[in-house]
C-alpha cells in the first residue's frame, strides 16, 4: 500500500492523541489510589482539637506562669477538674525546679481520682511518653511540700504538679474570703444591720454596730486553718517568733512554744546550728551565709538537703518525740482557738453549714423564731485537738525558711448550733437584737480560767465522770 504524505501526516496524529488519552486515563487511576491511600488515615485521627489547642498554648507560652496557665485551663475541662479547680497557687510556680502548684476548692479533692486526672492530663502533653507518671509522697524525694502528694511527668523534664488549697489566690483561703465578702457581710447589709469587713487578719472578719460599740464575727469555712507564718528561732530563749510581727504571727508562735514538744524542738534546733555551723566554718569564705548565732532562719538547699534532713531523721530513730523532718510539733484545744479570736476582738464565730457560735457566754445571742421559740447561740467547742508541725520549706530561690503549718480541721466535726446567719429568718430575727445589745471586750476575756473548768466539767458529766 502506497501512502502519501497527508495519509503519513494523519497516521501520526492519530497515533499521538491515542498516547496523549492513555497517560490521562493513568493519571486519573493514580489519584483515585492515592485518595483511596489518604481516606482513612483522616478517620483514624480522633484527638479533640481543643485538648490539642490547649496543649499548644502550654508548647507555646514563653512565661512558666503562662504554662500553668494552660495547664489549669486543660484542668477545668469537665472531663478533669471542672469547676472544682480554682487555678494555679499564687507564689507556687517555680521554673527552676519545673514545678506547678494547683488549688483546689474546698472537697474536690474527695470527688475526683487525682492520679487518673494527671495521668490523662500527661497524655494529653506528650501523646508519644514513654514513662508513667511517678507518684511521691509529702517530702520523699524530689517533692519538698510536707503536705501534699506530687505527680511527677518524666517525660516532660520531670515537670512536677502539687494539688493543694492554700495560698491567697487558691482553695480554702479564697473560699473564706468568698465566703465572708461575697455571702456573711452583704446578706447582714440587707438585714438592716450596718456591717463592716475586718480590715486585715489581725482583727475580725465581719464587724456589726451594736448599742455599745461593735460586735466582732469571725467567719469561717467547715475546713479552716491557722496561718502559716515565717518563723525564726532564738536558741538563747528556746522559742520560735515570726519574721513578720503582727498579731496572727504572734499567737501562732506562741502556741507553738507552749507545745509539750519544745524541749524536743530545742533539741532538734541546736543539732541543726552546730552541724550547719560546722561545714559554713569548713566552707570558709565560699559559704552562702554565716555561721549562726543565736538566731536561726534561712538555710540554703544544699544545706537542707545533705545535713538538715539527715540530722532530724537520725535524731527521730534516737526517740525524738518530733518525727521526720519536721523541727517542732504542736497541738491546739478549743480553749486556745477561743482566746485566740477574742485576741481578734471577736465575740461570735460563723461556720459555713454549722451556725453561729459565741466565744464566751458574755456574747451569747439569743433570737425568737417564727413560732415564738427561743433560740440561743451555743460555745464555740470541739473535741479533736488541731495539730500541726513546724519545718523548713522552700522560700524565694535556693533559700529555705521556717515555716509552720497546721493539719486536721475540727470545725468539720463541730456541733451544729441552733442559729444560723446562713438562714433568712435566723439573720432576720439576730439583726432586730442585736443592734440594742451591748457587750464586753473581748480581749478582758481572754484565758478565762472560770470558763475552761466549766467546759472541762461540761466534758466529764457527758462521759459520765464524778469528782
Amino acid at each position: 500500500m502506497n501512502l502519501t504524505e497527508n495519509d503519513l501526516r494523519l497516521l501520526i496524529r492519530n497515533i499521538l492523541r491515542e498516547q496523549e488519552e492513555e497517560v490521562e486515563e493513568e493519571t486519573e487511576e493514580e489519584v483515585e489510589a492515592e485518595e483511596e491511600v489518604v481516606e482513612p488515615e483522616a478517620k483514624e485521627s480522633e484527638v479533640d482539637p481543643e485538648l490539642q489547642s490547649l496543649a499548644k498554648q502550654y508548647e507555646d507560652a514563653k512565661a512558666f506562669t503562662g504554662k500553668a496557665e494552660a495547664i489549669a485551663n486543660i484542668l477545668r475541662r469537665p472531663e478533669f477538674f471542672g469547676s472544682d479547680i480554682v487555678g494555679p497557687t499564687k507564689g507556687k510556680q517555680e521554673k527552676g525546679k519545673n514545678s506547678m502548684r494547683f488549688g483546689i476548692g474546698a472537697g474536690g479533692k474527695d470527688k475526683h481520682d487525682i492520679k487518673d486526672i494527671v495521668d490523662r492530663i500527661y497524655a494529653v502533653l506528650a501523646p508519644s511518653k514513654t514513662n508513667p507518671v511517678r507518684v511521691f509522697d509529702p517530702d520523699d524525694g524530689p517533692n519538698e511540700s510536707g503536705t501534699f502528694k506530687a505527680y511527677v511527668l518524666p517525660d516532660l523534664a520531670n515537670l512536677m504538679f502539687t494539688f493543694g488549697g492554700s495560698g491567697e489566690t487558691s482553695g480554702q483561703r479564697k473560699g473564706g474570703y468568698e465566703y465572708e465578702l461575697n455571702v456573711i457581710l452583704p446578706n447582714l447589709q440587707k438585714a438592716g444591720l450596718e456591717a463592716t469587713g475586718g480590715e486585715d487578719n489581725t482583727i475580725s472578719d465581719v464587724y456589726v454596730v451594736t448599742k455599745g460599740g461593735k460586735l466582732g464575727i469571725e467567719v469561717k469555712l467547715p475546713d479552716a486553718q491557722l496561718g502559716e507564718p515565717t518563723l525564726k528561732y532564738n536558741i538563747a530563749d528556746k522559742s520560735f517568733f515570726p519574721s513578720v510581727e503582727k498579731g496572727i504571727n504572734v499567737d501562732v508562735a506562741n502556741l507553738i512554744n507552749a507545745d509539750d514538744t519544745s524541749t524536743d524542738a530545742y533539741n532538734r534546733m541546736v543539732i541543726i546550728r552546730d552541724k550547719i555551723n560546722a561545714q559554713r566554718s569548713a566552707d570558709g569564705e565560699d559559704s552562702k551565709y554565716p555561721p549562726f548565732q543565736d538566731i536561726i532562719d534561712s538555710i540554703t538547699r544544699r544545706e537542707y538537703e545533705q545535713i538538715v534532713k539527715p540530722a532530724l531523721r537520725a535524731n527521730t530513730e534516737a526517740g525524738s518525740d518530733v518525727a521526720g523532718v519536721k523541727v517542732a510539733e504542736f497541738k491546739i484545744d478549743a480553749n486556745r482557738f477561743r482566746d485566740y479570736y477574742l485576741g481578734k476582738k471577736a465575740g461570735l464565730v460563723q461556720v459555713k453549714s454549722k451556725g453561729l457560735y459565741h466565744l464566751h457566754p458574755d456574747f451569747e445571742i439569743k433570737i425568737k423564731d417564727e413560732d415564738g421559740n427561743e433560740k440561743r447561740t451555743i460555745l464555740f467547742d470541739f473535741d479533736n485537738l488541731v495539730t500541726g508541725g513546724v519545718q523548713f520549706r522552700n522560700m524565694k530561690g535556693a533559700r529555705y525558711g521556717i515555716r509552720s503549718d497546721t493539719r486536721g480541721a475540727p470545725l468539720k466535726k463541730i456541733r451544729k448550733s441552733p442559729i444560723d446567719l446562713d438562714i433568712e429568718s435566723d439573720r432576720d430575727a439576730f439583726a432586730a437584737v442585736v443592734p440594742d445589745m451591748t457587750f464586753p471586750d473581748p480581749k478582758s476575756l481572754m484565758d478565762d480560767k472560770s470558763l475552761a473548768e466549766a467546759v472541762d466539767r461540761r466534758w466529764q458529766l457527758l462521759a459520765g465522770i464524778k469528782e
